[in-house]
């Protein structure tokens, strides 16, 4: 019946959405342990898309080059000085990785 062929389409819809989130949600997970290893006394349980990285004890100009060519080396995007000046977050940061 029509209903049926709606509720499955439907269903589709939802199990697809699921599935990007998913997905998207491992995206930054990955970022986020890329982001890790540039630091050396930071704990990955303190990283979050929402966490402003230049709050971080550990971050200095020293990460803040080490993140620009970890994100060119794996990424592929080259970020210039005034990019990274520009960026706040974890999530700033894998929007321009990532776009």
């Amino acid at each position: 019946t029509a209903l049926a062929s709606r509720g499955e389409q439907l269903l589709a819809i939802y199990q697809k959405r699921i599935f990007t989130n998913r997905l998207i949600f491992k995206v930054m997970e990955d970022f986020i342990k890329n982001f890790f290893d540039v630091f050396d006394d930071t704990d990955i349980e303190d990283l979050t898309p929402s966490t402003n990285f230049r709050d971080l004890e550990e971050w200095s100009s020293l990460h803040a080059l080490a993140t620009m060519n970890m994100i060119e080396q794996i990424y592929g995007k080259k970020i210039s000085s005034d990019q990274m000046k520009a960026m706040k977050t974890i999530q700033d940061l894998y929007n321009i990785a990532t776009a």
